[in-house]
């Protein structure tokens, strides 16, 4: 699937305002230095999010996702209580090893 400008943009914005979050904490994460990063003014990060909070919220709602994903395709095929606690726990752990953004900005 190829995305659009606009798309691609947009998740640039994600992508950065992750790090930022994750490194700085939402305080002093600052949009101006996250469009500077993706190649847009502080302005132009309003058509995409209303406010640093739903920028926030969506970096989240993105976390959550993928992770759901990640974690449904590991439970897919099993049937066992404790198999599918330990898939889990795997998931988890194999998931903020990869991507360890998202621990930091859970703690």
């Amino acid at each position: 699937m190829t995305l659009s400008k606009g798309e691609l943009t947009r998740q640039k914005l994600l992508e950065t305002a992750e790090k930022d979050f994750a490194e700085l904490g939402y305080d002093a994460a600052r949009l101006e230095v996250m469009g500077d990063a993706v190649g847009v003014k502080r302005a132009a990060i309003f058509y995409y999010f209303k406010s640093k909070r739903e920028l926030f919220e969506d970096v989240f709602g993105s976390i959550h996702e993928e992770l759901a994903r990640c974690t449904e395709a590991r439970l897919a095929d099993a049937t066992d209580p404790w198999e599918k606690l330990m898939l889990l726990v795997e998931a988890w752990v194999d998931y903020m090893g990869a991507r360890p953004t998202p621990a930091r900005l859970i703690l």
